[in-house]
């Protein structure tokens, strides 16, 4: 196989954000990034209030694609692109897809929550123990992945309708939120978790591992040591925290787009650890685009 046939892109457009990764694929197994990139452009905005991807919105995809796809042209790579929970909410999805290949050239695949668990777990568990029990979280903006993996093997996968900017829309995070809106959030997530994560709760596993922007930022914020973990001690504690800052400290402490949706993503976190009975959680940079591109590297290989 040539190595311009081993360049691979995985094209990630979710609810806060879509992110390019180019890779080269090495016998050895190793992806060196050749480029990376990401649009904060929030695909979801608006969709889960209305169920329909506007108009602006679309236009704003349609262009971060277009440059993706010139990128992907540049290195030749053999792209595969996929969509989460944002167009899957949506119902003009397939119309948004088509003018997409239709001005791009890109195939937009709309995944279910089931195939993004197990790409997300692909992603996280490239390189670990053979032997270890794993137990994935992903904190996405429509929807929350679960996944349990023997050895990097995906084994059950779960796919729960809250996100962070899901959440956030149905009950806003101003400031002066009240106890009782943020009590409301807690309840909201702590039910959707306890009613179809059942199976996941019984599940003894040796480590818990978080991915996702959103996880990644609760986790760093609470955390008061220096590794990548935080107990759900630290969690609840940081939740209380960002909950009592006001917009202006929390854009001193985080991005623009992630600022606005970051209680919502700790208030998911925390309630998902409560019903799981997790003890920590350890922050991973690897998810989603990691697993698009071992998945093309099997189906390159077949």
């Amino acid at each position: 196989m040539s190595d311009a046939a081993r360049v691979l892109g995985a094209i990630d457009v979710g609810s806060n954000a879509v992110r390019l990764e180019i890779v080269r694929a090495h016998p050895d197994g190793i992806l060196e990034t050749l480029h990376y990139e990401r649009a904060p452009i929030r695909p979801g905005a608006g969709v889960f209030e209305s169920g329909i991807m506007g108009d602006v919105v679309a236009d704003r995809l349609a262009a971060t694609l277009q440059r993706f796809a010139s990128r992907c042209q540049c290195h030749d790579a053999r792209v595969r692109a996929v969509a989460t929970s944002a167009l899957r909410s949506a119902r003009n999805a397939d119309a948004v897809s088509q003018r997409v290949r239709a001005q791009t050239g890109i195939q937009l695949e709309v995944i279910s929550g089931r195939e993004e668990a197990r790409l997300i777990c692909l992603g996280v568990c490239q390189g670990r123990p053979r032997d270890e029990r794993a137990l994935i979280l992903d904190i996405g903006g429509g929807s929350t992945e679960v996944a349990l993996a023997l050895g990097g093997q995906p084994g059950r996968l779960w796919s729960v309708a809250v996100g962070a900017v899901q959440l956030s829309e149905m009950f806003g995070t101003s400031e002066g939120d009240g106890r009782n809106k943020i009590a409301l959030m807690r309840a909201y997530a702590e039910q959707l978790f306890a009613e179809e994560l059942g199976e996941a709760i019984e599940e003894n596993t040796d480590v818990v591992l978080g991915s996702s922007g959103t996880i990644r930022a609760v986790t760093d914020f609470a955390r008061t040591g220096e590794s990548a973990q935080a107990s759900l001690e630290e969690l609840s504690a940081a939740v209380q925290k960002l909950i009592a800052m006001g917009p202006a400290e929390r854009l001193e402490r985080f991005s623009e787009r992630r600022a606005d949706i970051i209680v919502a993503g700790g208030i998911i976190l925390e309630s998902l650890a409560v019903t799981l009975g997790l003890r920590t959680v350890v922050a991973v940079d690897q998810g989603l685009r990691t697993g698009i591109l071992l998945d093309l590297l099997e189906r390159e290989r077949i």
